[in-house]
């Protein structure tokens, strides 16, 4: 990321309270924020996009990547993870993209606490995400990473 970029504000709204049912989200699971790893939030999300061929991905990872370089849009919504027994998007694949172009080392998601604790192989560092990101707006206090 360029040092002279300011910190991305981010939000989580979009997603509280926890959905239940058919996502692998539980009754009474803590919504947190993990931290990971721009390469493998990556892998994750091009892994994604083959189970979805009709959509023009392209044109929506710029439209991603248009927004992150506005300097008056509105909060970037973090990108949503389920974790029944393998993480997988519930949103955000084309935002993932998108921060890993424009040089984010890591990349923030809205998790249950219990499936932050499954993905700790692939924890990004909580320092570096503070840089990065600016979480104030985020409702969801709970940053989990290394």
């Amino acid at each position: 990321m360029l040092l002279t970029k300011t910190k991305l504000a981010c939000s989580d709204r979009p997603y509280l309270p926890l959905p239940v049912l058919g996502t692998g989200y539980r009754i009474g699971d803590i919504p947190a924020i993990v931290i990971l790893k721009s390469g493998f939030a990556v892998n994750l999300a091009r892994e994604g996009l083959k189970r979805v061929p009709a959509v023009d991905h392209n044109q929506r990872v710029q439209g991603a990547i248009d927004f992150i370089r506005s300097t008056e849009s509105p909060p970037f919504e973090i990108g949503s993870l389920i974790y029944t027994t393998e993480p997988d998007f519930m949103s955000g694949r084309h935002r993932t993209l998108a921060l890993a172009v424009e040089g984010f080392q890591t990349i923030p998601f809205l998790v249950s606490e219990r499936a932050a604790k499954l993905l700790t192989n692939y924890w990004g560092s909580k320092e570096e995400a503070l840089l990065e990101y600016d979480f104030s707006l985020c409702e969801t206090k709970l940053l989990i990473g290394h």
